[in-house]
């Protein structure tokens, strides 16, 4: 016959048992958060950096500077559509168009106020896709086509993804050229204006008649000249009373 024997232990002496459970659930807490944050880590959507990604406030600025559409790719790195999606930006028919448009992407786990603002009202799945127009607006026409969730755009459809890019270039229209820089042709006479300066008018003249004479110089050369001997001659008159003086 077994006998079994329960055998009830007094207390050690020291911290009680719920406290000394609770500092054990504190220690492990402290000790695994670093662990978690290392799993969130490897455990987050790759992307690329073929595609410039922008923060929204850059896209902005930028967008109504340069008048382009803004593409905005909102994400979660627990999602598998999200992950299926992402290889798409970063080779084939999306990455050959996206350069028409700007492009932001987001978590959705972060939710900045401006998604909330701008877009909670759109739904809160992801992936989501949204066109902005130049001026930062929401283009709530322009939709991947699915019946349920008209900003998810599916991963195997890359053609889909590829019309809104070009609907949203088209609805922008042209993009605004970038400031033209003087050619060097302009800069060279200029030098020599100046450096005629100090030998009179008529070095001044013969200085920019020897210049080089591109199309548009040929079509305004004669007012461009008189402008030029103008200012040469004030510099030169300045300088003679400034001698005699």
């Amino acid at each position: 016959m077994i006998r079994v024997v329960l055998v009830r232990l007094a207390p050690r002496s020291g911290p009680s048992r719920p406290r000394l459970l609770a500092a054990l659930c504190l220690a492990a807490a402290l000790t695994s958060a670093p662990l978690v944050e290392e799993a969130r880590a490897a455990d987050a959507i790759e992307w690329g950096t073929t595609v410039p990604w922008l923060p929204f406030d850059n896209a902005v600025a930028r967008a109504k500077a340069e008048g382009k559409a803004i593409g905005v790719v909102v994400y979660a790195d627990w999602c598998p559509k999200c992950r299926s999606l992402a290889p798409a930006f970063s080779s084939g028919p999306v990455v050959a168009a996206s350069s028409k448009v700007l492009w932001v992407l987001q978590n959705h786990d972060e939710q900045p106020a401006w998604l909330q603002e701008r877009f909670a009202s759109y739904g809160n799945y992801v992936p989501r896709i949204f066109f902005l127009r130049p001026d930062g607006t929401m283009d709530p026409e322009i939709q991947s086509g699915h019946a349920r969730f008209p900003y998810f755009y599916l991963a195997a459809k890359p053609e889909s993804l590829v019309a809104s890019i070009d609907r949203a270039a088209l609805a922008a229209g042209p993009a605004q050229p970038a400031p033209p820089q003087p050619p060097a042709a302009v800069a060279s006479a200029v030098a020599s204006a100046t450096e005629s300066a100090t030998s009179g008018p008529a070095a001044a003249a013969a200085a920019a008649s020897a210049a080089p004479a591109p199309s548009w110089l040929r079509e305004h050369g004669a007012l461009l000249l008189l402008a030029a001997l103008a200012v040469v001659a004030a510099v030169w008159a300045v300088r003679t009373g400034s001698e005699k003086a």
